[in-house]
């Protein structure tokens, strides 16, 4: 391994102010995490899978399920040329055979190889391997439903908990005491195509919705409460459909593969859509779990999630009666 990237790689890009390190080097800690940081900041990786070692094919994966550029090579010794073979998995994929200790010639054939492999890099060109083949993009530029709920939460949620309704009818300008007891419902749609503004604007019309506006950390947003005729003198309720579950559709997509069938109604697009707002749903929860005592103590107690297949079908008095029991 040394004199793979030490000899041959180090040569190969000595003008091109890299620096060339194995995972072999010194450091405390846990070296898979190590392995890890390292294939996550490397520019290029170069894979000796020479004996098909099972460590360095499950780095690989790692390595393809993020993009990165990686360059397999076999290091040959003449008496072991029918027993190392690339494995059926990745043997549609080019690997590159050197033999052991023939310097010179392992940079001539690797340079034009590390050389054009950058290039694609720098040209923003998608790296070939079973995952980017498959998906069409690295598993890790999907559109995830874990940084969406966690935007979603800080964003919008902490929000409304923690600010001060400044503008809406009569019933919604809550005393200072009713703010400590502020309830909330993110109501999920059953489809990401109801995950838009034009649902609201729907219940807002039907008079299920009110919008109002919030002041909190310093800038002002518009929230929704329900209407007065549903809450008939309760407390207030701010509901909200997110929206931003509209961006979950681009990992719906990559994760159908290029060849499937892209249209909504397809049995595979409605079974990976479900999975998707199924796991925002579930991380949307757990924030507002572990959050308690960071921020108001009320998130846990008062702030609910609410599934609904179609948005036309809407109650809003099963909204109101959610806190009924609470």
């Amino acid at each position: 391994m040394e004199w793979l990237a030490h000899d041959v790689v180090e040569k190969i890009l000595e003008n091109n102010n890299f620096e060339v390190f194995t995972p072999d080097v010194p450091e405390f800690g846990n070296i898979m995490h190590h392995i890890i940081r390292s294939c996550d900041r490397a520019q290029l990786v170069i894979a000796d899978v020479t004996g098909n070692n099972p460590n360095v094919l499950y780095e690989m994966a790692i390595i393809d399920a993020m993009g990165r550029p990686c360059v397999p090579v076999k290091i040959r010794d003449v008496a072991d040329n029918e027993k190392d073979l690339q494995l059926f998995d990745r043997a549609q994929y080019r690997h590159f055979e050197i033999n052991a200790r023939e310097t010179e010639e392992a940079i001539n054939k690797l340079g034009p190889v590390i050389h054009k492999v950058l290039q694609a890099r720098q040209d923003g060109d998608l790296i070939e391997n079973p995952m980017t083949d498959y998906f069409g993009i690295p598993l890790n530029s999907m559109s995830s439903a874990y940084g969406i709920a966690r935007s979603y939460y800080r964003n919008l949620v902490v929000p409304c908990f923690e600010g001060k309704i400044i503008d809406g009818p009569d019933f919604a300008l809550e005393e200072e005491s009713q703010i400590i007891d502020r309830k909330m419902v993110c109501i999920i749609p059953g489809n990401l195509e109801q995950a838009t503004r034009r649902e609201i604007d729907f219940l807002v019309k039907r008079r299920s919705f009110v919008p109002v506006k919030l002041n909190a950390y310093g800038r002002e947003i518009t929230i929704y409460l329900l209407s007065d005729e549903i809450l008939q003198n309760a407390d207030p309720v701010i509901v909200d459909i997110p929206t931003t579950l509209a961006s979950l559709r681009e990992s719906v997509l990559s994760r159908l593969g290029r060849n499937a069938n892209p249209k909504p109604n397809s049995p595979d697009y409605q079974e990976i859509q479900s999975d998707e707002i199924l796991q925002f749903k579930r991380y949307l929860e757990r924030f507002a779990y572990n959050d308690l005592g960071t921020h108001s103590s009320n998130i846990l107690r008062n702030f609910k999630t609410f599934n609904i297949k179609d948005i036309k079908d809407l109650k809003a008095t099963e909204i109101k009666n959610l806190f009924e029991n609470n």
